[in-house]
C-alpha cells in the first residue's frame, strides 16, 4: 500500500490521514474542509493570524448555499514585516437587495472599533483584486433567513511593499495620487507634532491642486488638531480643522505644502486627500 500522505501531504492543506488504499484530508479546529475535500477554509468566525497567505470562504462554496442568519467575522492580522494585504476574489454570489440589507460582504481596513470601511458587496459582483492600506483587515459576512445563494470565496496574501497612497511624514510627493497620515485609516496613537508633505509639480508650467476627501479631527477652532496648507514653501493659505467648509486648494506655482498637527490621541484619524498636478 502506498502512503499518499508522504508526497506533498497528499495535497491536503492541514492534516492527511492515510488508510488502506486511500487517504483523507481534515482540518485544524479553526478551519472547515472545503468542497474539494483537500483545502481548508476558516470557520465562520475567527482570527487568521501570522499566516502570509490563506483562503477564506463561506462553507462549501460554490456547491451549496451559505447558512441562514450568518454573522461571520474573519480578521487577518499579519506580522509587522508586512504593510498591506491583497485580496483576490474567486467568486461571489450573495442575495441582492437595496443597500445590501438582506446580506453582504464587508471589507474593512483595521479591526475592532478602529476599522475603516473599504468596500461592501452583495449580488453577483465581480470584486476582482483589491489591496488594503494596512496589514490588518476585517472581513464580515452577514445573511438573513430568506434567499441563500453560493456565498463568496477569496484568497489573500501579505505584501511587504508600501501600498499606493501611503506616504511617511516629511516625504515629497511628485505624482497624482492620494495621501494621508501614515497611520490612516487607524486613529493615531501618539501626538503628531509636525507631519509635513511637500507637493512638487514636474515643471514650473504646472500648478498643484489639493482636495481633502475626509477629515476627522478634534474640534472646529483648530486649537488642538489642524492642517496647515501652504502655497509654495512659506505662504500659508489656510488652516483646516473639523469644522472647515473649504476642501479644495490650488497653488500659484509648482509647490505646495501640507502640515498636520494633532494632539488628541486614540480618537481621530486625521485626513485623506488627493493631489493633482495640472497645466
Amino acid at each position: 500500500d502506498i502512503n499518499e500522505c508522504h508526497v506533498d501531504n497528499g495535497g491536503c492543506d492541514h492534516i492527511c490521514e492515510n488508510s488502506k488504499g486511500s487517504y483523507t484530508c481534515s482540518c485544524n479546529t479553526t478551519h472547515t474542509l472545503a468542497a474539494d475535500q483537500k483545502s481548508c477554509v476558516t470557520s465562520c468566525t475567527g482570527y487568521v493570524t501570522q499566516q502570509p497567505t490563506g483562503h477564506i470562504a463561506t462553507t462549501h462554496f460554490p456547491h451549496s448555499p451559505y447558512t441562514s442568519n450568518a454573522n461571520c467575522t474573519w480578521i487577518i492580522d499579519l506580522p509587522t514585516t508586512y504593510n498591506s494585504v491583497e485580496l483576490m476574489f474567486d467568486g461571489m454570489s450573495i442575495e441582492e437587495s437595496a443597500n445590501c440589507s438582506n446580506g453582504s460582504l464587508t471589507i474593512l481596513n483595521g479591526k475592532d472599533e478602529d476599522a475603516f470601511l473599504l468596500a461592501s458587496f452583495c449580488g453577483n459582483q465581480s470584486a476582482g483584486t483589491m489591496q488594503t492600506s494596512m496589514r490588518t483587515v476585517t472581513i464580515k459576512f452577514v445573511s438573513d433567513d430568506k434567499l441563500n445563494t453560493d456565498g463568496f470565496s477569496l484568497h489573500y496574501k501579505g505584501l511587504t511593499e508600501r501600498p499606493e497612497g501611503v506616504y511617511l511624514c516629511n516625504e515629497t510627493i511628485q505624482m497624482n495620487t492620494t495621501f494621508a497620515l501614515p497611520s490612516f485609516p487607524s486613529k493615531y496613537t501618539e501626538p503628531v507634532q509636525d507631519c509635513l508633505y511637500s507637493l512638487v509639480a514636474p515643471t514650473k508650467l504646472y500648478r498643484v491642486k489639493i482636495t481633502f476627501l475626509y477629515l476627522d479631527m478634534q474640534n472646529a477652532d483648530c486649537s488642538e488638531d489642524r492642517i496647515e496648507v501652504y502655497d509654495g514653501r512659506r505662504s500659508k493659505m489656510a488652516e483646516i480643522c473639523s469644522g472647515s467648509n473649504v476642501s479644495e486648494f490650488v497653488s500659484t506655482g509648482r509647490h505646495m505644502r501640507v502640515r498636520y498637527i494633532g494632539n488628541t490621541v486614540n480618537k481621530y484619524r486625521g485626513f485623506h486627500a488627493s493631489v493633482t498636478f495640472f497645466l
